[in-house]
């Protein structure tokens, strides 16, 4: 009788002591299990991460130009409802030469009509002097009409263009001031820099370009203002073609809502 109650205790105590065993392994694999997984996704989780802070860093700059192309087509829309006076001074040599003043606006289809004003007997300049032949004369206004046509083909800067040539831009900080920087904006070689102040508004542009060939260069500085509206444009842009010794100054002012 001993021996058969004996049988009954061990081969219970040996269940348990398996069953243990059992228990323990199964903890010990699924704790395996959860530690290569973790250790697995680590990477991944890295990669994430790092995408998401690379992400973050690139976000100011588009914010930059997003904030500037918001501005530039909501200023675009608005000049339509304005007429202004556009005032263009042209320089030899650091000499004043000639003068024109336009009444600006925009028409029905919206393109702009510059219409001739008569300029005050106070501001109007000798021209070219009259010992300048007459070739010369035509040449330097050719080139001078050259320059204008080019400084209207980079400002207003085009908020579509910007978009067009986002891959170009590069960003850099001086101050509270943020420039973004275009090159090969229009032309080869070319660059067009943007500065904004911290609120992101427009204050200035500035171009290195040139005329018919690389050895024309024309810098241009355009020193942006805003009306009461929050519609920017160019107060005053000066042109300067090293090449001829000119120089071009466009004034623009007196803006006026349309009546009609």
């Amino acid at each position: 009788m001993q021996v058969s109650r004996c049988v009954p205790l061990f081969a219970g105590a040996f269940a348990l002591a398996v069953a243990s065993l059992v228990t323990t392994a199964s903890s010990a694999s699924t704790y395996a299990k959860h530690t290569t997984h973790a250790t697995s996704t680590a990477p991944a989780t890295s990669s994430s991460t790092a995408h998401h802070e690379s992400s973050t860093a690139a976000a100011p700059q588009d914010e930059h130009l997003a904030a500037v192309r918001q501005d530039l087509e909501r200023s675009a829309h608005n000049m339509r409802e304005y007429r202004w006076k556009e005032t263009i001074v042209v320089s030899l040599k650091g000499e004043d030469k000639s003068t024109m003043i336009n009444s600006v606006t925009y028409n029905a289809t919206g393109k702009i009509v510059r219409t001739p004003e008569p300029v005050p007997a106070n501001s109007q300049m000798n021209g070219v002097r009259g010992a300048t032949p007459n070739a010369e004369k035509a040449e330097l206004q050719a080139y001078e009409h050259s320059a204008v046509a080019l400084l209207r083909s980079y400002i207003p800067a085009d908020p579509t263009r910007l978009r067009k040539e986002a891959g170009k831009m590069t960003t850099s900080v001086e101050g509270e001031h943020v420039r973004l920087m275009f090159k090969d904006y229009q032309k080869p070689g070319d660059q067009v820099t943007l500065e904004l102040n911290p609120s992101n508004q427009l204050t200035n542009i500035s171009v290195n370009s040139y005329l018919a060939s690389a050895k024309d260069v024309v810098t241009l500085n355009a020193d942006m203002a805003t009306m009461a509206d929050g519609t920017c444009y160019p107060s005053r842009i000066r042109v300067d073609t090293p090449a001829k010794n000119m120089g071009v100054t466009v004034t623009n002012s007196d803006y006026q809502r349309k009546t009609s």
